[in-house]
């Protein structure tokens, strides 16, 4: 069950990924990462066993907006800026950090 919840979250990533300023919470964004990972694995590994080699780099390049739109917002999450999501050491600290309540 908590599989299919985590893999709607994935899902999700991709459907939203021009809202920059939506909220998102630490599991969400690492389960994301976690699930692009296994994805571009699988992929990758299925485009060397087919002879289609760029099988893995087209899903990396459809993922990468979806992906820099999770890292922004996680990173805004934190109260900072978005753009430090393309810091290289610093952006990896900010997304372990925990979100900072947003009044409404």
């Amino acid at each position: 069950m908590a599989i299919i919840f985590n893999m709607k979250l994935y899902i999700n990533g991709f459907k939203l990924f021009f809202k920059f300023n939506e909220h998102l919470t630490r599991s969400e964004f690492w389960f994301f990462v976690l699930f692009n990972y296994i994805a571009l694995f699988l992929y990758t590994l299925i485009g060397g066993l087919t002879n289609f080699a760029q099988l893995g780099n087209i899903y990396f390049f459809i993922s990468i907006i979806p992906l820099t739109s999770y890292a922004w917002r996680r990173v805004r999450d934190t109260g900072k800026n978005g753009l430090l999501c393309f810091m290289p050491i610093y952006n990896v600290i900010l997304f372990c950090k925990e979100s900072q309540r947003r009044s409404k």
